[in-house]
């Protein structure tokens, strides 16, 4: 009997998606956007790849939920503040696109 060590290894693609393409030119998140993306990501699982998102954008997410002037904030607080409330406003619109597909 003979082994082989030949294994096969599935393919992953990491996509990472800057503030700048996930918003749009007024500073808020793009949901065609990310729609299109989820479409993508669906396909490119189908032809058997693994896919890992790795995504910034939580700052102009908090910046809408927490209606705020939507440019980046200059002072330390802020930022914070709206990273915190932007990270569950990002995921859920993450979740919103993406979970159609079964992701």
């Amino acid at each position: 009997m003979t082994h082989s060590t030949h294994t096969v290894r599935p393919r992953t693609a990491v996509v990472k998606i800057g503030s700048s393409t996930l918003t749009d030119a007024e500073g808020k998140v793009d949901r065609a956007y990310l729609a299109d993306l989820a479409h993508q990501v669906n396909r490119v699982r189908k032809a058997g790849w693994n896919v890992i998102i790795v995504s910034s954008g939580s700052i102009p997410c908090g910046l809408e939920s927490l209606g705020l002037p939507l440019k980046r904030p200059k002072d330390m607080p802020t930022v914070q503040a709206a990273s915190s409330v932007g990270q569950r406003a990002l995921i859920a619109a993450y979740d919103q696109v993406f979970s159609p597909y079964g992701m």
